[in-house]
């Protein structure tokens, strides 16, 4: 019995690698796999079959976002690594579940896995891996709010990569640099780090981090008011995450979507569609993306003056980024919240929720979000009265939003100029 269990197992092994995009196999197999698991991780005393099934599933259970499983099995491999001396697999099975809790929203996990996987690198001497630990550790302290440091490690990753000619991560390290610079403002460096990974990744034919560039191309095009680009971006992605079988990526799709065309006035497809991500992030446990489609759809509802169900949208999604302390997106939450509150009438709430998305915005060195909340106090402000107070909240978001080239200056400029040519006053740059 124990050779055909251990036939059996072997089996799926070998598959997968002649078949590592076989997602229709997995799906249908993956009970089957799992029961195997159960043999090789208890029973087997091989201890090299138990490393060679938890490396040849791993890309399986991350694609499928069963990163609880994928925790377990890469813990048990680990032991396997370690009573083994394979230093160099540690370290690589110490990434994967440094990756899987990032993915799960716990970044102190994290951070931790990464630290040791870091630390293995440099004692073996393996320079690919230690650019990779860096710029997972760059992910890390990105979404704990911390830029500056994140921007550090990603610089380091990506100088290592070049060096050593891995063009892979060359790629994944110039995503990762385009998201802190798009946070810090400076938007063309943004835009071309997107589109040298995106040539990059073309170039090799990897089909899965092609759709992960193609969204987050899309992202900055719409963010810039470019619909039209970023519904080219989001449509090539869709069809290629279909085409992996990428759930995850999908579901950050069809939210994109929806956000496009909440920007563009179409309500009921941009709820539609954020009704679908979100579905898709429940069913495959991703927190942070659930908390982005309950946002996104609390913005969609007020845009169609259903401001109690804007509210319920917008509480839940808040509870989230709370829960897995991102920082970054609860402050942007908290300022969605102050918006509809206004539109309630209840000033005071407003006023409370925007103060607080500025402090969480300047904690996490979130330009964007600051000016935009200052320049809703100022609203609030000249709304009441106080046109002092609101010149000088207005003044505050448009020096913000010239440094950082936001086309939301615009805005604040115009209001501010009103106010002061009512006041008398008349000193507005640009």
């Amino acid at each position: 019995m124990s050779q055909v269990r251990e036939r059996h197992a072997r089996y799926y092994v070998s598959f997968t690698e002649t078949h590592p995009e076989d997602w229709a196999w997995f799906d249908a197999e993956w009970p089957q796999i799992q029961r195997a698991w159960e043999w090789v991780s208890q029973v087997s005393e091989d201890k090299s079959l138990v490393i060679h099934f938890v490396q040849a599933f791993y890309p399986f259970q991350d694609r499928r976002s069963l990163w609880d499983i994928a925790i377990a099995w890469n813990k048990r491999g680990l032991e396997a690594a370690h009573s083994l001396g394979e230093r160099k697999i540690e370290g690589v099975i110490l990434t994967n579940v440094g990756a899987s809790y990032g993915h799960l929203g716990q970044a102190q996990q994290s951070i931790k896995h990464f630290e040791e996987a870091l630390a293995i690198a440099r004692e073996i001497g393996d320079r690919g891996s230690e650019g990779n630990c860096l710029g997972s550790l760059g992910i890390s302290y990105r979404n704990l709010g911390q830029g500056e440091r994140a921007l550090e490690y990603h610089l380091q990753a990506l100088a290592i990569a070049r060096e050593v000619g891995d063009r892979s991560s060359a790629a994944k390290h110039l995503g990762n640099l385009a998201t802190v610079y798009w946070s810090f403002g400076q938007i063309d460096q943004a835009i071309e780090c997107r589109k040298e990974a995106l040539a990059i990744v073309r170039e090799m034919g990897d089909k899965h981090s092609e759709a992960s560039h193609l969204i987050n191309l899309g992202i900055v095009y719409s963010n810039l008011g470019r619909a039209k680009e970023a519904l080219i971006c989001y449509e090539q992605a869709l069809a290629t995450a279909r085409e992996t079988g990428d759930r995850r990526n999908e579901g950050i799709i069809w939210g994109n979507l929806g956000a496009l065309h909440n920007d563009l006035n179409q309500r009921i497809q941009a709820i539609e569609c954020l009704e679908q991500a979100l579905a898709i992030a429940r069913e495959i446990g991703d927190r942070r993306g659930e908390g982005h489609r309950l946002g996104n759809l609390g913005n969609a509802y007020r845009a169609l003056g259903n401001l109690e169900r804007a509210v319920e949208y917008l509480t839940q999604a808040l509870a989230v980024f709370r829960e897995i302390d991102d920082r970054y997106n609860e402050g942007a939450t908290l300022g969605s919240l102050g918006n509809v509150y206004r539109d309630l009438g209840q000033a005071e709430e407003a006023v409370r929720h925007f103060q607080e998305a500025i402090e969480m915005a300047r904690s996490v060195n979130n330009r964007l979000v600051e000016g935009v909340n200052l320049h809703n106090l100022g609203d609030v402000a000249k709304d009441q009265g106080n046109f002092s107070l609101a010149q000088q909240y207005l003044a505050e978001a448009l020096a913000i939003f010239e440094e950082i080239q936001s086309p939301f200056a615009d805005a604040s400029r115009k209001l501010l100029a009103e106010l002061q040519e009512e006041a008398g006053t008349g000193n507005v740059s640009g």
